[in-house]
């Protein structure tokens, strides 16, 4: 599937944020039942914070949790949009009756106003040797067919986030079915595909650069011509594309805010975004804690990640971080290089965009 038909899918399913639900939604349309859920995933990382959705249409933020109490207005307000919080305990405080949320120093929400979230525990796999064959995760729960181009929903489950290998390809008139097991075929647009493409000419034999794949919705990470990480990303969706180019790293900033368009005009504010890694002006790798529809087009652009994932890559890429918050690129701490593209290599036209040009 075309990555702008995964994207208009993403527009239905992208608000949806447990992929048991989501793949429910995709499969309800082809008549085929709900899968089972998930084994719960094992963590792989420490979330720096804990995150709440505001879930009403207006939030009040005081500074006291007696303020309501003393008749005192809020200090602020968090209007309507697509808006999220950290917390500085999942325990609420009590006070007057009233149960709050603390969201900063000198900040609370009434518990009402405000859903805890757990961030997706998916995350890539690491290379220390090269992959002799193709692999891939699966992006849909799906029922594996027992020959390619036949539909079936009695076969056993392939859950959504299964790594598999792809042993063979067969194209049904020009529509890729990949063989991911013994009798088991699954249609492309299921996959989302580790697919590398060469070194290109302007990175360096040694050099750090990433990869990220808007067809399959991967990311990719080099060492020179050696893969070392492979993950799932979300890139933009279709009104909010990302852009395929070949930039460089300028800016690595380890926790700051994001907001954007207009309250009742698509409003967005995420606080304490994790891991920020920009490439081109306000384009950025970063860590997502608010969704869990990885292997989608989900963002305004940027390209999100799940917290391992985004901590790991921050951790390897260059510029080198020496403990500050923020850390920009300079001739002495380059930054590594970032190559997007639509699925066919950079053989479409592509930009080359020089450090200099992107502060």
């Amino acid at each position: 599937m075309p990555y702008y038909l995964r994207g208009l899918s993403a527009l239905i399913i992208g608000l949806v944020l447990l992929s048991a639900t989501m793949g429910s939604l995709a499969l309800a349309a082809t008549g085929i039942t709900s899968p089972p859920p998930p084994p719960t995933p094992q963590p792989y990382h420490t979330v720096p914070l804990t995150y709440a959705r505001v879930i009403t249409k207006e939030a009040p933020v005081y500074s006291s949790p007696h303020n309501i109490t003393l008749g005192l207005p809020p200090t602020r307000t968090l209007n309507t949009g697509y808006l999220w919080v950290s917390l500085v305990s999942t325990t609420p405080i009590t006070a007057d009756g009233q149960a709050w949320y603390q969201i900063n120093n000198n900040e609370y929400v009434p518990v009402e106003n405000l859903a805890p979230y757990t961030p997706s525990l998916f995350h890539g796999i690491t290379f220390t040797t090269q992959p002799t064959r193709s692999l891939g995760w699966m992006v849909y729960y799906t029922h594996p067919s027992i020959t390619p181009g036949i539909i079936v929903t009695n076969t056993p489950w392939l859950r959504r986030y299964e790594l598999v290998t792809i042993s063979d390809t067969v194209y049904i008139t020009t529509t890729p079915w990949y063989q991911v097991g013994e009798h088991q075929w699954v249609h492309e647009h299921n996959v989302g595909l580790i697919k590398p493409i060469s070194r290109p000419n302007e990175i360096g034999p040694l050099e750090k650069w990433v990869e990220v794949n808007l067809h399959e919705q991967t990311l990719l990470v080099h060492e020179g011509d050696n893969l070392v990480y492979a993950t799932l990303v979300s890139s933009g969706l279709p009104l909010w594309k990302t852009p395929p180019g070949i930039y460089r790293i300028w800016s690595k900033v380890k926790s700051g805010k994001m907001s954007g368009g207009e309250v009742g005009n698509d409003y967005y504010f995420l606080e304490d975004v994790p891991w920020t890694m920009y490439f081109e002006g306000a384009y950025a790798l970063h860590g997502a804690y608010w969704h869990d529809s990885f292997g989608f087009p989900h963002s305004h652009g940027c390209v999100n990640m799940t917290m391992a994932d985004a901590q790991w890559l921050f951790d390897w890429i260059d510029p080198a971080t020496k403990g500050s918050n923020r850390t920009g690129a300079t001739d002495k701490n380059p930054g590594s290089w970032v190559v997007v593209h639509n699925g066919n290599g950079i053989t479409e036209t592509v930009q080359l965009t020089k450090l200099s040009d992107q502060r």
